[in-house]
């Protein structure tokens, strides 16, 4: 769903959980987490490897961030 130009809303189903997240051309924040609805499509789409490699170096970034606040 578009909020603006160059804002959207898109839903993401991870191990039974849809994750709604808020996506700019500068961020991805979590918005909330819902159960997956029983009657929800089961169609899947697998990860693209671009994708994932962006999303494997994101939550690395966080980690190591994370590291060095925690110290």
């Amino acid at each position: 769903m578009l909020v603006g130009q160059r804002e959207k809303v898109v839903i993401v189903e991870l191990e039974g959980e849809w994750l709604v997240l808020g996506v700019t051309s500068h961020s991805v924040n979590l918005l909330t987490k819902l159960d997956r609805p029983p009657d929800a499509a089961a169609d899947v789409v697998p990860p693209g490897e671009p994708f994932a490699r962006w999303l494997k170096a994101a939550m690395d970034k966080g980690r190591q961030q994370s590291e060095v606040v925690n110290k």
